[in-house]
């Protein structure tokens, strides 16, 4: 039987649901080409897909002492029932406070993270408040543009998970070449 098994100290399973995230930020990159129009069922999918991956992540990491992201995929999931649920094709501006409260979670969650880093005196702290400040910033951004077009709003939807994908993945890289081996 085939089964998939990471190392409590491997950051695998977070370079493949970076991955994942980034690859999602490229196909709306390349929506022109595949003409999907529906710019609240993609928010919802990348709701969704992020929340999954994060999930998945929490399950294949194996160290339980860190929930960000346990705290991650439930936020997703959370966000992408709500967007499933309330239909925002009326109201641009609700969406714009949805995806700002979006960004707002998220940033509150890599906050406990760095708090976590802190605590055990890791210098990755500093990375993650650095990745949060520009992520609130994007996020603030991403909210603010909100126009009826809705293929400027797939492309700037694709820059904001590719970009947050980017981030996630310097992060996760930071803390795999960083860390301290224990030699027994």
């Amino acid at each position: 039987m085939f089964r998939i098994s990471f190392k409590k100290d491997n950051h695998y399973a977070e370079i493949v649901g970076d991955a994942i995230v980034i690859l999602f930020g490229t196909f709306l990159l390349l929506n022109n080409i595949l003409k999907i129009n529906n710019y609240y069922l993609l928010l919802t999918i990348f709701y969704a897909l992020y929340g999954l991956t994060n999930l998945g992540v929490y399950y294949f990491k194996k160290s339980r002492n860190e929930y960000s992201n346990l705290l991650l995929g439930v936020l997703g999931l959370f966000f992408a029932i709500a967007n499933h649920l309330i239909d925002f094709t009326s109201a641009p501006r609700i969406n714009a406070i949805h995806t700002l409260a979006f960004g707002l979670g998220v940033s509150l969650i890599k906050l406990k993270a760095a708090d976590f880093y802190n605590d055990r005196k890791n210098k990755t702290w500093l990375i993650i408040i650095a990745h949060l400040v520009l992520f609130l910033l994007m996020n603030i951004l991403v909210s603010l543009n909100y126009t009826t077009d809705y293929q400027s709003n797939i492309k700037l939807l694709g820059f904001y998970v590719f970009i947050m994908g980017i981030m996630n993945f310097y992060e996760t890289m930071y803390i795999t070449l960083t860390r301290k081996t224990v030699i027994k």
